[in-house]
């Protein structure tokens, strides 16, 4: 199995039930280069994890909702997440759940990413088997997988305020490189912008000039 599509899959599995640590309230990396913030007020506490790959891992007071940052290196052919990697990443984590209930296209920071949300059996750290809706977002940039997992024990993590608030706050500290296709249709969006901005000045001009030369005297 590809090394993104193990990855993905794992992360899907992940057992929230860990041990508590103090609340967080902002956690950055600069060895990453992400961020996540958390509510103001939240009951949100950071968890020690077994998994090198998590980066981050909080979960409520309640224990119902889990939330995870996972950041792994990636070969170097892999820089950024294009639409034919979509399928296969979609089928792998879909690989034992129970019901799809989305998977779109989306952004994270400006950077191509994608988001499945699925109904599925979560193995938790006492053993027990719980089901959840597990909501995974993901993308890739400078070499690495990046990938959010919000897991709802009790609800649906799309439509939970604080879930969304802290998926929508994660960042990159600094913005990633991009690929040198990427760059190239910014500038190739410039230079067409600039040549358009060109053509109106001159047609401005030369009817700025033509009315001048009408006019009496001139």
């Amino acid at each position: 199995m590809p090394i993104l599509a193990r990855v993905l899959h794992t992360g899907m599995l992940l057992a929230m039930a860990l041990s508590s640590q103090a609340a967080a309230r902002e956690w950055q990396s600069s060895e990453f280069n992400c961020g996540v913030s958390l509510p103001g007020k939240s009951t949100w506490t950071e968890q020690s994890h077994p998994d090198p790959r998590v980066r981050l891992a909080l979960l409520d007071e309640k224990g119902d909702r889990g939330f995870v940052v996972m950041v792994v290196k990636l070969p170097r052919s892999i820089n950024v997440l294009k639409d034919r990697h979509i399928p296969e990443f979609e089928k792998t984590l879909l690989e034992g759940t129970k019901e799809k209930i989305y998977g779109k296209k989306t952004e994270m920071c400006g950077v191509p990413a994608y988001e499945v949300l699925a109904r599925s059996d979560v193995n938790c750290a006492d053993g027990a088997t719980r089901e959840a809706l597990v909501l995974v977002r993901m993308t890739v940039a400078d070499g690495s997988l990046y990938m959010v997992n919000c897991t709802c024990f009790a609800g649906d993590p799309s439509k939970d305020v604080e879930t969304m608030e802290m998926l929508s706050s994660f960042r990159f500290l600094k913005p990633p490189m991009l690929e040198p296709e990427a760059v190239n249709k910014i500038y190739h969006g410039l230079y067409l912008l600039a040549m358009f901005a060109c053509l109106c000045f001159g047609f401005w001009w030369r009817k700025r000039s033509i009315r001048k030369a009408k006019q009496p005297g001139a």
